[in-house]
C-alpha cells in the first residue's frame, strides 16, 4: 500500500470523526480504518495494528475473526490476558450502541 493511500485513508477516518461528519461518511471510514488494520497485521507492525484496532472498533466497523485470532499472537495483547477480552467486549459494545456513540471507555483517540 502506498504511503498516498495510507494518508488518504487517515485522512477519511478522521474526516468521519469530526462532529460534523456526515452519516454517509461512516460507512467509508469503516471500510478504511479495515483497510489500515488489515495493511499493519499484514506487515507484522503489532503495535500499530492494536492502534489500528482501537480507531476500527471505535467506528463501529465489522472486525473478523481472522483479525481477532491475529490479535491472540501479539505479544503485547498476549501479556496482558485480560486486553484482547476488553477489546472484544468494547468492540461488541460499540456495535450494540446507537450510531452516534463513542466507544471512550477503552481509551480511543480521536
Amino acid at each position: 500500500m502506498s504511503r498516498e493511500r495510507i494518508k488518504a485513508l487517515k485522512k477519511t477516518i478522521r474526516t468521519a470523526g469530526r462532529a460534523e461528519a456526515s452519516a454517509h461518511q461512516a460507512p467509508d471510514a469503516r471500510a478504511a480504518a479495515l483497510a489500515l488494520l488489515r495493511h499493519s497485521v499484514r506487515m507484522r507492525h503489532e503495535q500499530l495494528a492494536v492502534i489500528r484496532l482501537l480507531d476500527a472498533i471505535r467506528l463501529r466497523a465489522d472486525i473478523d475473526r481472522e483479525l481477532w485470532r491475529y490479535f491472540e499472537t501479539v505479544e503485547s495483547v498476549r501479556s496482558n490476558p485480560g486486553q484482547l477480552r476488553r477489546l472484544r467486549k468494547a468492540h461488541l459494545s460499540a456495535l450494540a450502541s446507537p450510531a452516534g456513540a463513542e466507544a471512550s471507555s477503552i481509551g480511543m483517540r480521536a
